[in-house]
């Protein structure tokens, strides 16, 4: 989405606060009023309001208190390293990798793996020990830069034959991939 399309939703999704305030006001005096039928619906209306502001302001209020990123509109590589956990991070990476893909598919970018290392068990178990993804698209840096970070799970693993349960971990960088990748420098 570009900026001007954003900044313009978030607009419109405070006057629509707006609006709704008013409306919350305007019920408000009839949740005292002496017909029992009217501050029932007075009741309810008044609890869907307050819940629709709630919606609307934690959807909107994030984007105004922070500043606009200047590189939310670009494409990005996502370098994904398997952590702690033996084959079992690897395959917990393997599930992220195909997760990312699936996202970044949906929102109509296009993905290229641009490198990748496997990690077979002898449990027959395919996992990936790291594994880099350049994205692409209008906006991919910007939502996605959120996946940044140690990814940890706790489960009963495939690879487990006594049903305990591991906790694995991985890694995510995302990384902002400038108009002219030519000038890529990742010091």
């Amino acid at each position: 989405m570009s900026s001007a399309r954003g900044s313009q939703r978030s607009s419109d999704d405070l006057r629509l606060v707006h609006y709704r305030r008013q409306a919350l006001n305007e019920s408000l005096p009839l949740l005292e009023d002496p017909d029992e039928s009217l501050r029932a619906m007075a009741t309810e209306e008044v609890a869907e309001l307050q819940q629709q502001i709630d919606r609307l302001l934690s959807a909107t209020l994030p984007a105004h208190l922070l500043p606009p990123s200047t590189s939310a509109h670009l494409s990005c590589i996502i370098e994904l390293k398997a952590g702690m956990g033996g084959s079992e991070a690897a395959i917990f990476t393997r599930e992220i990798r195909d997760m990312l893909i699936r996202y970044a598919t949906n929102n109509r970018w296009k993905c290229t793996i641009l490198e990748s290392t496997s990690a077979s068990d002898t449990a027959g178990a395919d996992g990936l020990k790291d594994c880099t993804i350049r994205v692409e698209g209008d906006g991919a840096y910007g939502r996605l830069k959120w996946e940044a970070g140690v990814h940890r799970v706790q489960r009963v693993p495939l690879t487990e034959t006594k049903g305990r349960t591991h906790t694995s971990t991985m890694a995510v960088i995302v990384r902002p991939l400038p108009h002219h990748p030519g000038n890529l420098c990742f010091c």
